[in-house]
């Protein structure tokens, strides 16, 4: 099992690579001959190109600075072409300075002037931090994160799905500004291995799962359809698909997860989707590890500590977080329908559900909000907040929705998740199509 696991992280390097893809260019800035003796190897300073910032590394073998940042980036603050920024860097007379760090401003060097600039390969903007079958940390571009963690969850249904109750998979993307101390960072991603770390299923404290309510099976795999709305394509042949698939393919069933509680493994094609030892309305109970998706967007270093799962329910401080993994597409989904109000008006609905909630409700606590949640009222108001918003793209009005989405974003707003949508498309990517 570690094997496969780490094979599968290692597919994920190319999956990476492939989505980032390879930066044009960067550039190979040479300096007039002069004294360079106290800058240090390989050390980061900043270039001011008409008040932008410029970040290089001194080559000092080859008596060069090369660019580490994003040209693109960097061009647009300038107002020019990517073209156009080798014309202006050339010939040019610019203040070299010491990055700020902790505790220390930044501090000028000395002037340089850019004898010649030259543009070299091009890079993939993707650094590996940790590779384990467990773990497996890496730096990617920020408008990149979501649609690698979709293709990742993408691939972990396609090569786990036989064991995916038993080998969940938590996906965590912490956002950051360019001058974030890389510590704060690397601390907020180590925070986010504990999605999962405190429920134990050996121990009894793992969540219990859903309840099977749907059973469709087809030649190559078994549809399970939980009573959260989540449906699994689990694979129920072998590599081949010639032989059915008797070992992987198995959920843990009982009424508990205790030593007294009967448990055992059953194949997925035998489940009953209704058990004679529950009421008639539900299904069977299975147990599962349920794999989740977090996101933190780290406006200041201190946010990190505001990553924190509870032991017992696995929750943050804000409730609607982690997500399940399965709802990446549930999110997406949703985003492309509420990007249809103005932006204004997406700021005002979730302002008014928001201010309803914590006046009828009290302040922000989890309990709190588990309140909101199974109120009647409360769903009617949000319900009635989206419906009374002004609804003027692709869908002119409320009721041009389809019913099912209607739906889908009530819930949403009532458990808050609405605001989560805003911080991830609106604040974080900032999704030029929903401004």
């Amino acid at each position: 099992m570690a094997e496969t696991a780490r094979s599968f992280w290692q597919n994920t390097d190319e999956l990476i690579l492939n989505t980032v893809g390879l930066r044009s260019f960067r550039l190979e800035l040479s300096p007039d001959i002069g004294d360079f003796s106290d800058l240090g190897d390989y050390h980061v300073y900043d270039l001011d190109v008409d008040g932008v910032v410029l970040s290089v590394v001194w080559d000092k073998p080859n008596q060069r600075f090369l660019t580490t940042d994003n040209l693109n980036y960097c061009a647009t603050e300038l107002a020019i072409s990517e073209v156009d920024l080798i014309k202006k860097l050339q010939g040019k007379t610019l203040q070299l300075s010491d990055p700020s760090s902790f505790l220390q401003a930044s501090r000028s060097k000395m002037k340089v002037n850019i004898q010649n600039v030259r543009q070299i390969n091009g890079y993939y903007p993707t650094i590996p931090i940790v590779s384990e079958p467990t773990i497996y940390l890496v730096l990617v571009p920020g408008d990149k994160a979501l649609e690698i963690a979709h293709k990742l969850k993408t691939e972990y249904e396609q090569q786990m799905g036989r064991v995916r109750d038993r080998l969940p998979l938590d996906i965590g993307l912490v956002f950051f500004r360019r001058r974030t101390p890389i510590r704060s960072v690397l601390e907020a991603g180590r925070a986010m291995l504990n999605m999962s770390g405190q429920l134990d299923m050996d121990s009894g404290k793992s969540w219990e799962g859903w309840r099977l309510i749907e059973k469709d099976k087809s030649a190559n795999s078994c549809q399970l359809q939980f009573d959260n709305g989540i449906t699994w394509n689990i694979p129920v042949v072998a590599g081949d698909v010639s032989k059915q698939d008797e070992w992987y393919p198995r959920l843990y069933q009982g009424n508990s997860w205790s030593p007294k509680g009967k448990r055992k493994l059953k194949y997925i094609c035998e489940l009953n989707p209704r058990s004679p030892q529950m009421p008639k309305d539900r299904g069977q109970r299975v147990w599962v590890r349920p794999s989740h998706f977090d996101f933190e967007y780290l406006d200041t270093s201190a946010r990190r500590f505001e990553i924190y799962y509870d032991e017992k329910t696995g929750r943050r401080s804000r409730p609607t977080r982690p997500f399940y993994l399965e709802d990446l597409d549930r999110i997406e989904t949703l985003w492309n329908i509420f990007k249809n109000l103005e932006k204004s008006q997406r700021h005002q609905v979730i302002h008014t559900i928001e201010a309803t909630r914590e006046l009828w409700f009290g302040q922000r606590e989890p309990e709190v909000w588990e309140q909101s949640w199974e109120d009647p009222i409360f769903k009617r108001f949000v319900a009635d907040t989206l419906a009374n918003a002004t609804w003027t793209k692709k869908y002119k009005k409320w009721t041009d929705i389809s019913p099912e989405n209607r739906q889908q974003l009530v819930n949403a707003g009532v458990r808050g998740e609405l605001a989560d949508l805003a911080e991830l498309y609106m604040e974080i990517l900032k999704d030029s199509e929903g401004k």
